[in-house]
């Protein structure tokens, strides 16, 4: 999976006027919640080896304009090979319509995803080493 954070990182030296959020999942409920990324916002290694935050200010999803969505794949139509939980599916519906979803792969797109369902949410694009995916 390709780290977001080179894209953190240029966005951060190259702009001032937008924020940072970062997520935290719940494995109970297989949701997602959004954090503040300011003095407030404490992080940990969840059990997973994933750094996330524990402590700091939550935010509503219906604010956010552009997610980074994790991917293993992708398909020519924007449909993603996630981690088998649906936690992007479900926090995507919480967003609101025009929030722009990039996903990041090493991997140009495969021909199909098997096991796409009515509640996968397609991305808007993808970037890969070789070229910028829009669907």
């Amino acid at each position: 999976e390709v780290s977001p954070r080179f894209f953190e990182e240029t966005l951060r030296q190259t702009y001032n006027d937008f924020t940072l959020c970062f997520p935290r999942t719940n494995i109970k409920d297989l949701s997602i919640e959004v954090f503040l990324d300011d003095a407030e916002m404490q992080t940990a290694l969840n059990p997973y080896g994933i750094e996330e935050p524990i402590k700091g200010n939550i935010i509503s999803s219906t604010v956010l304009d552009l997610i980074f969505v994790p991917l293993l794949a992708f398909n020519r139509q924007g449909y993603r090979v996630g981690y088998g939980k649906g936690f992007y599916d479900r926090f995507l519906t919480t967003c609101k319509s025009d929030v722009i979803t990039i996903g990041l792969s090493f991997f140009e797109p495969v021909d199909k995803v098997d096991d796409i369902n009515e509640f996968d949410i397609p991305l808007k694009y993808c970037i890969t080493p070789h070229q910028l995916y829009e669907f």
